[in-house]
């Protein structure tokens, strides 16, 4: 979601389709309880969390200021309306943690303990690598992390960067090409260049 003027939306990927449209309350609602994926490039950090485009740590702040307003109001002890108010920013900031964390969890074991963007590769890198085995490969430039990933995975075997790959080399690559395909599982294609 986008809290904010946009001057120009645009894509090179003629695949992706997008409209713009008014964020509604429930829309902000189901954003603020969808969980945070875990990515390799994600593992280190989580997003911030924010609701109707404020930083939820200054929503929990206004929600203590509220409680000691109101107990200010009604002529009760102000520190212990603050106190209640702190309370229940806690008790709503931990929940939504511990709700993040069943989620996180619930979608590693339902990938098969696979990280998100590995879910498809990995099965096709067990299957490349007995066929790989003991001959020279390169690869095709992969997205975000793939790359390391199959370097990693493949280490063992001699690697050839693609400009200096020779013909029949094998190549892993996510782009279908006239070449003659040994595996295509998952998106991921192993070929002779």
């Amino acid at each position: 979601l986008w809290n904010g003027d946009i001057k120009g939306l645009g894509s090179t990927d003629s695949n992706i389709t997008a409209k713009l449209v008014d964020i509604t309350f429930l829309d902000q609602a189901l954003e603020f309880l969808k969980p945070f994926n875990l990515t390799p490039g994600s593992i280190n950090f989580a997003p911030p969390n924010s609701l109707f485009g404020l930083h939820l740590r200054y929503l929990l702040l206004g929600t203590t200021v509220l409680f000691g307003l109101l107990g200010f109001m009604f002529k009760l002890n102000w520190r212990q309306a603050c106190y209640a108010g702190f309370v229940w920013s806690a008790i709503i900031l931990l929940s939504q943690q511990v709700y993040q964390e069943y989620s996180l969890l619930d979608s590693y074991k339902v990938n098969n303990n696979s990280l998100q963007p590995f879910t498809t590769l990995v099965p096709f890198v067990s299957t490349a690598k007995p066929i790989i085995e003991g001959k020279p490969w390169s690869k095709t430039r992969l997205s975000g992390v793939l790359n390391s990933y199959v370097k990693y995975q493949l280490a063992e075997e001699e690697f050839i960067p693609m400009k200096l790959a020779k013909k029949n080399n094998l190549l892993i690559t996510d782009k279908l090409n006239k070449n003659e395909i040994l595996l295509n599982a998952n998106g991921f294609y192993l070929t002779r260049k």
